[in-house]
């Protein structure tokens, strides 16, 4: 991985194209030469250099899933070392550019990605609905956390078991 240099005094800083994966270019082209598509999203700024493969009559759809830009404070500012990417606004800027449509998950994350890019830029969230009944899906006082192996994550879900599991236990005993 080639680590981007000069825009930050961190060794944490990476351009935006540097986690992409070149190999998946002839795979991608060969792809694209069989089938025309409609829309393309991605996940993650970092994979947007698949976006550049597409013309105009393809909606190119960035799913940020979070800000980039100097994200690597966060886990010093947690007392861990950043091990995920992390970029500096004018990479993030670039790689947003690359898109039509980006999506956020939170109205902060929205009015940054907005602002970063002049691009349409639509929150989400996290909320989804709940199929069936709720009484029976609630009624068993569980709790489920899923997420991917990240230090953030690990962090998240450190905190909620010592500072947020004990209040609701205090309230939902068998929970």
């Amino acid at each position: 991985t080639n680590r981007l240099r000069g825009l930050e005094n961190s060794p944490h800083v990476y351009g935006a194209d540097d986690w992409y994966n070149a190999s998946l270019d002839n795979d991608l082209l060969k792809l694209i030469q069989k089938a025309h598509f409609d829309a393309v999203i991605v996940e993650r700024i970092f994979l947007s250099r698949v976006l550049t493969f597409f013309d105009k009559s393809t909606l190119k759809i960035i799913d940020s899933e979070d800000v980039f830009t100097d994200r690597h404070q966060l886990f010093l500012r947690a007392g861990c070392s950043p091990n995920w990417f992390s970029t500096s606004k004018s990479e993030e800027r670039r790689a947003l550019k690359r898109a039509d449509v980006i999506i956020a998950i939170h109205e902060n994350d929205r009015r940054f990605l907005s602002a970063l890019s002049k691009k349409k830029v639509v929150k989400v969230g996290h909320v989804v609905s709940l199929v069936g009944p709720r009484k029976n899906i609630l009624s068993q006082n569980r709790i489920l956390f899923i997420g991917s192996v990240s230090p953030m994550n690990e962090l998240g879900i450190n905190y909620f078991i010592e500072q947020v599991f004990p209040k609701i236990r205090r309230t939902i005993s068998d929970a």
